[in-house]
């Protein structure tokens, strides 16, 4: 027997209410009430109602359909943007679909080449950056897009990051201030921003304490969500009685290949992380971290996307907003319940 397939005229015929506010109920739009929403959204699910995304598309000139590309779906740090990603675009009507790229351009542009074919109406992108390439079709294809969590060359593409800088530096003065000297650096790519930035700032706190800085002590790390990379970049490290990381990953890490090799952490070493992922996860041994306001961020984010799908375009004259949020050192001994955000 063949289903019979529900319609947006049936529910509307159902509930009493018009075509146009059950559409906008279904969407999540916000001019409709709560109680209406629930009305029509209940009787929805009872008639067995399936949305018709292409159809909509056709109707509306819009998917209701956000692509979310990130660089690493294990990092919880991602985890949590996407959270809130999702709960900030549902109330705008918005459903997001997520793309993981594992820092590899070629997974990017085809990440990128489904969402433009599924009509998605905006991207944010954490992008890979070891070219330009990506950011450039983005460019071309119209869509509007969000760079997320890292800065980009280019002054006509939106962007909301971290004051990385500021947070390397605070990581660091931390460590020297403790009367470290021998502080290992284990960071990603230069090509990525973030990464730049955080070795930025650890050579400027060494460099306004007048305490030589030693490149030595500078390991950039190809594969940095790599364990056996890590272990490696440790075990063939000069003296050091300190570690900061490029990431919160990276830290947990270290922690255990130093605990691995007959470390007391903490003790024998210090190791700083960067992201501060343990204001939303109870970790067994809190760390110190350089705090990211991830809700910053994606309010941040979202907000701008939300305002060029508007709009479509920038107005003549108009800037590309380049939007950096101040970060935070958040010690072991810290209540991580106030850096929520």
């Amino acid at each position: 027997m063949l289903r019979t397939v529900v319609t947006q005229k049936d529910i509307a015929k159902r509930t009493g209410f018009s075509v146009n506010t059950v559409s906008h109920a279904l969407r999540g739009m916000s001019d409709i009430s709560e109680e209406t929403r629930e009305f029509i959204l209940r009787t929805a699910k009872e008639m067995g109602y399936i949305m018709n995304s292409a159809a909509s598309t056709l109707r509306s000139g819009q998917s209701g359909i956000i692509a979310v590309v990130i660089s690493d779906i294990s990092n919880p740090l991602f985890g949590i943007e996407v959270k809130e990603i999702e709960e900030i675009m549902q109330k705008e009507g918005f459903c997001i679909i997520t793309f993981n790229t594992n820092e590899n351009t070629e997974q990017e542009r085809k990440s990128l080449n489904v969402a433009i074919s599924k009509g998605v109406d905006g991207i944010l992108i954490c992008p890979t950056q070891e070219n330009d390439d990506n950011i450039e079709f983005l460019k071309s294809s119209g869509i509007p897009f969000v760079v997320l969590g890292r800065r980009v060359e280019d002054p006509d593409v939106d962007y909301v990051a971290w004051d990385d800088v500021q947070g390397a530096k605070l990581a660091t003065n931390y460590m020297l201030d403790k009367g470290y000297r021998k502080i290992l650096f284990l960071h990603a790519p230069l090509y990525i921003s973030s990464a730049r930035d955080r070795l930025q700032g650890y050579r400027q706190a060494f460099e306004e304490s007048r305490i030589p800085f030693d490149p030595d002590y500078v390991v950039e790390l190809r594969d940095f969500s790599s364990y056996e990379a890590l272990e490696k970049a440790i075990k063939e490290a000069p003296e050091f009685d300190a570690v900061f990381t490029f990431n919160d990953m990276m830290a947990w890490t270290a922690v255990v290949v130093l605990r691995t090799m007959g470390y007391q952490v903490p003790g024998d070493v210090e190791v700083v992380g960067f992201d501060n992922i343990q204001s939303r996860f109870i970790m067994p041994f809190p760390m110190v971290s350089v705090h990211t306001p991830k809700l910053s961020m994606v309010i941040e984010t979202c907000g701008i996307l939300v305002e060029r799908m508007k709009n479509k375009r920038r107005a003549v004259g108009e800037k590309a907003i380049h939007k950096i949020i101040e970060t935070q050192l958040c010690l072991s001994t810290d209540n991580f319940r106030n850096y929520i955000n």
